[in-house]
């Protein structure tokens, strides 16, 4: 099933998968989110979901969309004052909402979102590595050790796609090469988020850097951004690359003006000077 239905006021394209249904806006299809659980026990993967985690009544507008598409009302609201024991019929179904862990799981139900890009021309070949899981009453130790656990499988994840695939095009990313005229002429910058545009080509990736008080583009393939954070000994957070990603994480970047002299490009990045304190 894939379908378009409107809630409210917004409107959602609306797919089912083995997981459960994949749900994201028509303007904005690079942020999907995964609803399971339906109709009695609803979960979605979105942040606001997320932050009511603790409310059982809650719904987010993307659970409220995909009952809506199947047809099913939107499970009751507690009753104010509990009814007195035995005063429903056998036929009339509680009014408690609460969300519930599957039997035996202990809430751990992860959902793993693996998104492959490949142009026809082979220049585009980029792998973004998603996990989801519901936080339910886990501890603050064990929420650490399943978020270690899970950053450690993107990163064995993402490395095995880079090692079979190369290290972008004819071996080269987007921020690759450090000799001594590159440090030279290295100036101070600091690596602050992935982004996306919409461009001639279709969507374009790029990595925003600040540099002398301006924020200048670095666009490539997710690889390449990914070289280019890696560039700058960052091999953690570049194994885990994606859009909508951000940092703030010091390096140094060779820049060099456009063929018009309109714009500063960003030619090269590198590790932050030696002595900042930051992690390698």
């Amino acid at each position: 099933m894939n379908t378009t239905t409107t809630s409210g006021t917004e409107t959602f394209v609306i797919a089912k998968t083995d997981e459960g249904f994949r749900v994201c806006s028509p303007l904005t299809p690079a942020k999907q989110y995964v609803v399971t659980g339906l109709p009695d026990e609803p979960h979605c993967t979105c942040p606001e979901f997320g932050s009511h985690d603790g409310d059982p009544e809650y719904l987010c507008k993307h659970i409220l969309a995909v009952l809506q598409e199947m047809n099913t009302p939107s499970p009751p609201q507690a009753e104010a004052t509990p009814a007195p024991a035995g005063s429903r019929s056998g036929n009339q179904p509680p009014t408690s909402t609460a969300r519930k862990a599957p039997a035996g799981k202990n809430g751990n139900g992860a959902v793993m979102l693996l998104k492959r890009s490949v142009s026809p021309d082979g220049r585009i070949d980029s792998l973004s590595v998603e996990f989801s899981l519901p936080i339910g009453k886990s501890t603050p130790e064990e929420l650490k050790s399943r978020a270690g656990k899970i950053l450690a499988l993107q990163a064995d994840i993402a490395n095995g796609f880079i090692k079979t695939n190369g290290n972008g095009k004819n071996g080269k990313t987007a921020g690759n090469g450090n000799n001594s005229q590159d440090t030279a002429n290295a100036v101070p910058g600091q690596m602050l988020a992935v982004a996306s545009m919409n461009g001639k080509w279709g969507k374009r990736l790029f990595l925003n850097i600040q540099v002398n008080g301006h924020v200048l583009k670095l666009f490539g393939s997710e690889r390449q951004l990914a070289g280019a954070v890696t560039d700058a000994r960052y091999a953690d957070v570049g194994a885990v690359i994606a859009d909508g990603m951000t940092f703030n994480l010091p390096c140094r970047v060779v820049t060099k003006p456009s063929p018009d002299g309109k714009y500063t490009n960003i030619e090269r990045v590198l590790p932050p000077p030696a002595g900042t304190g930051v992690r390698r």
